[in-house]
């Protein structure tokens, strides 16, 4: 079975800038903190995609639509329920 996990260096500290973070976001609530425990390793599907700040694997996973919820739903309905009605 594949192996979901970050690997972090506990006495790495680092201060927080977005502009490193790889995000789709370009700002971070934790912005100028200095933080003690960094990632250096994250594996996804038992493959190593980042390494020491850098994405080095190839782009994988699939797109979840998120839908706005509706009267029936936030009524209590499930969704697969308000669907089909």
């Amino acid at each position: 079975s594949d192996a979901d996990l970050v690997v972090v260096d506990l006495d790495a500290e680092r201060v927080v800038d977005a502009k490193y973070l790889n995000g789709m976001s370009d700002f971070s609530p934790f912005e100028g903190r200095r933080l003690r425990g960094w990632p250096v390793a994250t594996v996804k599907g038992g493959r190593i995609v980042a390494r020491d700040g850098e994405i080095v694997g190839p782009p994988s996973g699939r797109y979840l639509p998120r839908y706005p919820a509706d009267a029936e739903e936030s009524a209590g309905a499930p969704r697969e329920a308000a669907a089909t009605a």
